[in-house]
């Protein structure tokens, strides 16, 4: 067998490896909203949906690439992570501004992965400033318990 026939044999079964996988179902939801802050200002919400919304909400908006394995598994996965530990779709009675608040200040959220396909989701200083501001007025608001800053 020559190294052309070798080649377009693993070409074709990478090929059906790759159709075969998209078989696999993964579950990309959004749920009813259940309960969502109380928000100070129509600014800070809009902070929110850009930044925050595509991950801890049940607002997800799914680019077309959480439809093509392996990358819809590992999108369906962090989304469902995120909501884990903070949704602002299904706001609770337990405070997370302190973390929310410390995240973002320190630059972990947005993450980088997430800021590399979604530039827009970058806030600016000012923008992270009025957005802590305004996280904290909603929570208070929304008649949520003092802000604590343990992880």
């Amino acid at each position: 067998m020559t190294i052309s026939r070798r080649v377009k044999r693993t070409l074709l079964a990478l090929g059906a490896l790759a159709l075969g996988i998209q078989l696999i179902p993964v579950s990309r939801t959004n749920p009813p909203v259940a309960k969502q802050l109380v928000w100070d200002s129509p600014k800070t919400q809009a902070l929110a949906r850009r930044a925050c919304y595509d991950c801890h909400s049940n607002e997800v908006r799914w680019p077309w690439y959480a439809h093509v394995a392996p990358a819809s598994w590992i999108l369906a996965n962090d989304v469902n992570s995120a909501r884990e530990r903070f949704n602002f779709s299904d706001i609770s009675g337990e405070d997370r501004v302190g973390i929310l608040v410390k995240r973002i200040t320190n630059g972990r959220m947005p993450p980088g992965d997430y800021l590399m396909l979604h530039p827009a989701a970058r806030l600016s200083a000012q923008e992270k400033a009025e957005y802590v501001a305004g996280l904290r007025r909603s929570f208070e608001l929304s008649g949520l318990a003092p802000a604590t800053t343990k992880e």
